[in-house]
């Protein structure tokens, strides 16, 4: 049985009030809330007692100035509910709301047609917003430390999504859909057998990091990323890789610690060998 994230031991603290919100941050700055020494893994929400400690902040308005700012900053700020003002405005960039108390992600998201980026990771969404879809001008999207178990075909209409981070989450499948503009993708210490399906459309994919997985086979699909440079699989159920592993010509880092794998074939020597960085010996696995 999968292990949930929200049964992790807690400790029944939470920060003080926060002091009055300025009006703004200054022109051209990011608005932020002040940083609390706090982390949503040692906090639970379904515990009445700290539910009456928790300070009130999740009720707040952003300030008139800062509504139209295009970053917005408000991690690890307990806030249990995305504020309402930072979906109005659409000139907003770049957003980050890591470290809170978020459970889901209201569909008003979506209307933040310039979002380019957005960080929501150490919160408990479970769900991956669809509505997110809309928001077709996102560059970076981490989602990393969210009790997520599936990732919808539907992230490929985020057609100009370069880098996405999926760390620590409770991923049991993943979709990749059919698109070629991600250049990094991040889905260590997750629960995958396999690699997301429609990896070989990521023409441009550069850096793949699924370290810590249970995945068993590497597809030959993979070695349809020709511009793959980091590769790192280690810490999964690897036994061998494809024949066809030759083609990723432009890889210098291979990472693929495993008990189980077996000494690569002999046709992958010679190639394995001329790799920079590595942890493999072609003549008994990995070092």
């Amino acid at each position: 049985m999968i292990p949930c994230a929200l049964s992790a031991p807690v400790i029944p603290s939470c920060p003080p009030p926060s002091p009055p919100l300025s009006d703004t941050s200054g022109a051209g700055k990011p608005y932020k809330l002040p940083h609390y020494k706090f982390s949503p893994l040692t906090f639970n929400p379904d515990d009445a007692q700290q539910r009456g400690r928790r300070m009130e902040i999740k009720k707040y308005a952003l300030p008139s100035k800062a509504v139209v700012e295009k970053i917005i900053i408000l991690n690890n700020s307990c806030l249990e509910h995305v504020p309402d003002d930072i979906c109005q405005s659409r000139v907003r960039e770049h957003l980050e709301l890591n470290g809170n108390l978020i459970r889901a992600v209201p569909m008003q998201i979506g209307f933040l047609s310039c979002l380019r980026y957005l960080d929501l990771s150490r919160n408990f969404i479970s769900i991956f917003p669809l509505e997110l879809t809309n928001c077709t001008q996102l560059e970076t999207l981490i989602f990393s430390d969210n009790p997520l178990r599936c990732i919808p075909a539907e992230i490929s209409l985020l057609i100009n999504l370069k880098t996405l981070c999926l760390k620590e989450c409770l991923l049991t499948e993943m979709h990749i859909g059919y698109r070629t503009g991600l250049q990094e993708l991040r889905i260590d210490h997750n629960y995958l057998t396999e690699l997301p399906s429609g990896i070989g459309t990521l023409s441009q994919l550069q850096f793949l990091s699924a370290s810590h997985n249970q995945i068993e086979d590497v597809p030959e699909e993979l070695c349809q990323c020709t511009a793959l440079k980091y590769l790192n699989l280690a810490e999964n159920k690897l036994r061998t890789l494809p024949s066809n592993f030759v083609q990723l010509l432009n890889l210098n880092y291979l990472y693929l610690r495993s008990k189980s794998l077996a000494p690569l074939p002999k046709e992958l020597g010679p190639f394995v060998v001329k790799i920079k960085n590595k942890d493999v010996d072609p003549s008994r696995g990995t070092f």
